[in-house]
């Protein structure tokens, strides 16, 4: 084995052990995404580390293009059944090199639909002259300046809003002092306070209902609701109303 061989070799394993590293990257990946919820800034490191070990291997490729553009891949050999070796090395991707696979593999051009899009935008690239170019230029740029001065004034506007926050409506402590009376009755008046302030109504009433009319005016009703019969006393009435002894709930 020459020195280009043992070269050659030498480029093949570093594109192996890097393509290698990306397909583990790439598998770790996919199973983060299958049993976690990721958020935007896992999914950009990600890709960050995907460009990275894409770059180191265009690197591999760059620095040793002439050891690679001197070597031909070709077939020797076509059959329809399954290759072991070929399975092993392309590790199950490719079961078997055929006529169908072969021209889609080993395609050192691209594909027809692709070349002809291709060839079309060169031809339309290639129709336009000096001047439409240097227009089509300054419009572009013209709209890049827009947009990036539109985002810095939407980005100053946020920064402004959030250093200015909108003034606060309501009262923290009001809205605790309110919820603790509902719901534990706090600050609200006792039970005790309840019944002494309710005996003295009702004493009040009594003392109402028990009393005389005014002077000069004859009461029209007894108590029972019916007109005195002339000649009759009016019986007294005798009225006693026992303070409530329940305890209020909020006491």
């Amino acid at each position: 084995m020459d020195r280009e061989d043992r070269q050659f070799e030498m480029v093949l394993d570093s594109l192996l052990q890097r393509s290698q590293d990306l397909m583990k990257a790439l598998s770790l990946f996919m199973n983060r995404t299958d049993n976690e919820q990721l958020e935007y800034n896992h999914y950009a490191d990600a890709f960050a580390s995907f460009q990275g070990y894409l770059k180191n291997i265009l690197k591999v490729v760059r620095s040793h293009s002439q050891n690679l553009a001197i070597r031909t891949v070709f077939p020797l050999k076509l059959a329809p059944n399954e290759d072991e070796m070929l399975i092993n090395a392309t590790e199950g991707r490719l079961r078997s090199l055929n006529h169908d696979t072969a021209p889609i593999y080993l395609r050192t051009k691209l594909e027809p639909e692709l070349e002809n899009r291709l060839n079309l935008f060169a031809t339309k690239g290639n129709s336009i002259n000096n001047d439409q170019a240097q227009k089509q230029i300054q419009t572009a740029n013209k709209i890049s300046q827009n947009m990036v001065d539109l985002i810095r004034s939407h980005k100053e506007e946020w920064e402004n809003d959030s250093r200015n926050p909108i003034p606060q409506t309501y009262s923290q402590a009001d809205t605790y002092q309110l919820s603790a009376a509902i719901f534990n009755g706090k600050g609200l008046r006792s039970g005790s306070e309840m019944i002494s302030s309710g005996q003295k109504l009702l004493s009040g009433s009594g003392n109402n209902l028990s009393g005389s009319a005014p002077t000069g005016v004859a009461s029209p009703l007894t108590a029972t609701g019916h007109r005195n019969a002339p000649g009759k006393a009016q019986p007294s009435i005798k009225t006693q109303i026992k303070a409530a002894t329940s305890i209020h709930p909020y006491r």
